[in-house]
């Protein structure tokens, strides 16, 4: 699709399973290949995420163009993962969200090691965002959101006032 002299802009942002991320990062990526797991798949990874706990998988996120291919060519470009308000109407604790900044790396963002809390039993949302160039000196915002269950603190355990649920003793 592409040659010398010929660019790709990034239209869209997506998911990307381990598997995925690697292909791209290999050049292994099929320009045929539909890329991108569904917004549902993201939000099972979260099922049950306990306030305060790290998210240690890597979380890989990619710009894609208008035929569904990654933007390999993109090393400038930054994401920043936010956390949404609560979904419910509880405002008892403020989310937070630790380490939550990225630079593309063939036009992918991989989020590790991160760390948030939420009103613990309230559902949030998740978003990551970026602002890649399209054109000369123009740029767009990509966005993608989805929703967390935080799971209420266990028999077991306390809940901080920052809303962490830790075990009893831990701290």
């Amino acid at each position: 699709f592409y040659g010398p002299n010929v660019a790709t802009i990034s239209e869209k942002l997506i998911y990307l399973e381990e598997g995925e991320a690697n292909n791209v990062l290999s050049g292994e990526e099929s320009p045929s290949q539909k890329l991108g797991s569904s917004s549902a798949a993201l939000s099972t990874r979260f099922e049950q995420f306990k306030s305060g706990s790290s998210i240690v998988d890597n979380l890989y996120f990619a710009m894609v163009d208008k035929y569904g291919q990654v933007t390999r060519i993109d090393f400038q470009s930054s994401a920043t993962l936010s956390l949404g308000k609560n979904m419910s109407n509880s405002t008892e604790v403020t989310p937070t969200l630790h380490n939550h900044e990225r630079i593309a790396t063939y036009g992918l963002f991989n989020f590790k090691d991160l760390e948030f809390t939420s009103q613990p039993g309230n559902p949030i949302n998740l978003q990551v965002s970026s602002n890649p160039v399209t054109t000369i000196g123009q740029q767009s915002n990509l966005q993608l959101s989805w929703p967390v269950q935080v799971r209420p603190c266990i028999r077991g355990e306390i809940q901080t006032e920052m809303g962490a649920c830790y075990e009893c003793g831990e701290n």
